[in-house]
């Protein structure tokens, strides 16, 4: 079986390169120096609203800030602006994103909550990216 194939199941055949591989291996060898991974989050809360920045422990949150200001200005509640380490691994960051794509920066944005009404009709008027990003920026989608 290809790769191809194989991505988004749970195959453990010889050879198999998860999707996780896959993305982790292109943003680590994009020669990008910032990553942006673009994620929505859900909750069983109807309640839990807003946008979130994750940051690596190792990078400082000027990136993540500015991200999460402008994400203000198009109308999006601030829920934080963090970083989080692995609990078995106090050192490491907890995030695949941040632990596998150094050198490059990656940052985790989290639009808002497909589970609260108010943040889905946010980030669904954003529609579809019109532009490319800026030279040096690998960015991620992941469903």
């Amino acid at each position: 079986m290809t790769a191809a194939k194989n991505i988004g199941s749970f195959n453990q055949e010889p050879g198999y390169i998860t999707r996780l591989q896959i993305t982790t291996r292109l943003v680590k060898n994009s020669g990008a120096k910032y990553c942006i991974s673009n994620h929505i989050n859900a909750a069983t809360n109807q309640k839990a609203q807003g946008a979130e920045v994750i940051h690596s422990m190792y990078a400082d949150n000027k990136l993540a800030t500015a991200i999460m200001d402008e994400l203000v200005k198009e109308g999006l509640q601030k829920r934080r602006v963090f970083y989080r380490a692995s609990s078995i691994r106090p050192t490491k960051d907890y995030y695949f994103m941040h632990r596998l794509t150094c050198p490059v920066e990656t940052v985790i944005l989290e639009y808002g909550f497909a589970s609260n009404d108010t943040d889905k009709k946010i980030f669904i008027s954003f529609g579809k990216p019109t532009q490319r990003p800026p030279s040096g920026v690998f960015v991620t989608m992941t469903a």
